[in-house]
């Protein structure tokens, strides 16, 4: 999974995440992110890394995507 490549006058932009590719691929990617967060929300300690906030300020399934 890859963003989709919007430039112009050279400034880089980033788009949406990109259908291209295998779909099994990528959902299999996307079912494991899930089980990653989970996991992470049945835990006693949530902890402070990067996915923790996330999960704070974000969309479940965006976050999901972005792992």
């Amino acid at each position: 999974l890859t963003p989709k490549q919007h430039s112009t006058g050279g400034k880089p932009r980033s788009g949406g995440i990109s259908k291209m590719g295998n779909r099994y691929i990528r959902c299999l990617l996307y079912l494991g992110a899930m089980a990653q967060i989970m996991v992470r929300r049945r835990s006693r300690h949530p902890g402070t890394d990067w996915l923790s906030r996330k999960l704070a300020t974000k969309e479940t399934r965006v976050v999901a995507i972005a792992l």
